[in-house]
């Protein structure tokens, strides 16, 4: 389950799911061939923070 919300507090700077913890426990789980599925309580596609750290070759493959 994955966040949603992609404004946060009175400024509405963007915010949502950081990259690292979503990418490299999804790595972990496809190495032991388990299925993954993500799913929001909106509906809506979460917006993935720091895509800096996108070079992390986890990263890199999510």
């Amino acid at each position: 389950m994955c966040q949603t919300p992609t404004l946060l507090d009175p400024n509405n700077r963007r915010t949502g799911n950081f990259l690292p913890e979503v990418a490299h426990p999804y790595a972990e789980f496809q190495r032991a061939n388990y299925h993954v599925d993500f799913a929001s309580l909106s509906g809506d596609t979460p917006y993935l923070d720091d895509l800096e750290s996108a070079a992390d070759p986890d990263n890199l493959a999510f």
